[in-house]
């Protein structure tokens, strides 16, 4: 986690417009958001006894290892490019350059827009069908892709005669990036009340067991199985079970 904000953070004080910096960020954002789906979807397939994904460990990896190289890279330093070199190519370059910005800017302003939503939805409780139900178990997820993806618009918009415009969005980033935070925060608290609601639900028939009893996990978290997978133990799964026959 810290290796992971840390390097977001960098990436954004980088140097400016570093296509090292860009490349890190949209690598974290959309891979991020691949390995919630992918762990998502392997954990939902019975035939997966591993509930893990070996495409979403090597994404992370990668992340990680990029991220080595952001941290470890110096900033350059800025190139003059003088005004008489310019040619017809480097106009087309700085037209395709400028658009693809502009696509950015929208994409980019569109998924800060949906993390606003999606943290007014889990600040206020809000009844939103589905997006309720992906919001709080996948918050950490989402603090780090919005977190980047503000830094990233930061980086793709021309933002130097325009510090409101950049202070504004590096506001809604770190807005974003703490109340998608809260879940993760919230859970020692929410531990040392867990043995008492567990009692006051299920009575103290559960005090009996054994304490090796292997249904129960050692650590009540593990932040690493959050990102990796948590692996299932071995079972036997029997497909096509015929539960009823009949026509009423």
């Amino acid at each position: 986690m810290v290796s992971l904000i840390g390097t977001s953070v960098a990436s954004v004080y980088g140097s400016r417009y570093s296509k090292l910096d860009i490349s890190y960020l949209l690598l974290s954002t959309v891979g991020l958001f691949a390995v919630m789906l992918i762990n998502t979807i392997v954990s939902l397939n019975p035939t997966n006894q591993s509930s893990r994904s070996v495409l979403s460990a090597v994404i992370m990896m990668v992340i990680l290892a990029v991220g080595v190289g952001i941290t470890g890279t110096p900033v350059p330093k800025k190139r003059r490019y003088s005004r008489h070199k310019r040619t017809f190519t480097y106009s087309r370059e700085s037209k395709l350059k400028k658009v693809s910005q502009v696509v950015m800017q929208v994409l980019l302003s569109v998924v800060l827009l949906t993390g606003c939503y999606l943290a007014y939805v889990l600040v206020t409780r809000t009844s939103s069908g589905l997006a309720e139900v992906a919001v709080s178990q996948y918050s950490l997820f989402y603090s780090l892709i919005f977190l980047n993806s503000a830094g990233l618009l930061l980086k793709v918009m021309s933002s130097k005669d325009k510090p409101v415009l950049s202070y504004s969005v590096s506001a809604v980033g770190v807005v974003l990036f703490v109340v998608f935070a809260l879940p993760f925060l919230s859970i020692p608290s929410q531990l040392n009340d867990a043995e008492d609601n567990f009692t006051e639900a299920f009575g103290n028939e559960w005090e009996t067991f054994e304490n090796n009893l292997s249904t129960f996990r050692e650590g009540p978290l593990s932040i690493p199985a959050y990102f990796f997978g948590l692996p299932s133990e071995n079972y036997a799964l029997t497909e096509d079970i015929l539960y009823y026959e009949g026509t009423e």
